[in-house]
């Protein structure tokens, strides 16, 4: 009896010290993109001048942690990458599947590259990287958020070049190609 008890201690302090460290358990929070959805549902998402570039709030997920939301791209050029950001923290680093869209992801767990801000877990950035096609214009695209906290509000911006920046390089360029257009022909 005595070691029975001894056994059954044990089984206890493990079963304590795991729930313990353990805490509760929560999901990764995972973004994934996927092509198509409803056209009813889809909601427009343009980002022109003044407001390039502009932050939209994509919706709050639900009591499980999930949120679903159909989108289209109506502006005038391809999205080359998309930012999703949340006012809270999350538990985990988020995870993503941008493909075919998008195939590289930096979650805002680490060091931001860019500006060298700290980690924060509130966010990820998806990139179109080698392989990725960017969202064309007017190409419908469904994004479902799971593993989140309930009543998290999602934000969304994405990047499009803009039209002065486009001015510039295709400026830059054409004066390249005279450049070496007008030293081919002085050669004799």
């Amino acid at each position: 009896m005595r070691y029975v008890s001894a056994y059954f201690f044990r089984i206890l302090t493990v079963a304590g010290m795991l729930i313990f460290f353990a805490g509760p358990i929560q999901a990764d929070p995972v973004v994934t993109f996927s092509p198509g959805g409803s056209d009813q549902d889809a909601i427009g998402i343009a980002f022109f001048a003044p407001l390039v570039n502009a932050e939209v709030i994509l919706g709050v997920t639900d009591n499980t942690g999930t949120l679903t939301v159909v989108l289209v791209n109506i502006s005038r050029a391809t999205f080359l990458d998309y930012h999703f950001r949340s006012d809270t923290v999350q538990a985990a680093p988020w995870a993503g599947n941008g493909l075919p869209f998008f195939d590289t992801f930096i979650p805002l767990n680490t060091l931001d590259p860019f500006t060298a801000l700290p980690a924060t877990n509130n966010g990820i950035d998806f990139f179109v990287g080698s392989t990725g096609t960017g969202i064309p214009v007017t190409t419908i695209f469904t994004v479902t958020f799971t593993g989140f906290l309930p009543n998290t509000i999602i934000r969304g911006t994405a990047t499009v070049p803009e039209p002065a920046t486009l001015l510039l390089l295709g400026t830059g360029l054409a004066g390249v190609a005279f450049k070496a257009w007008k030293s081919r022909n002085r050669r004799p």
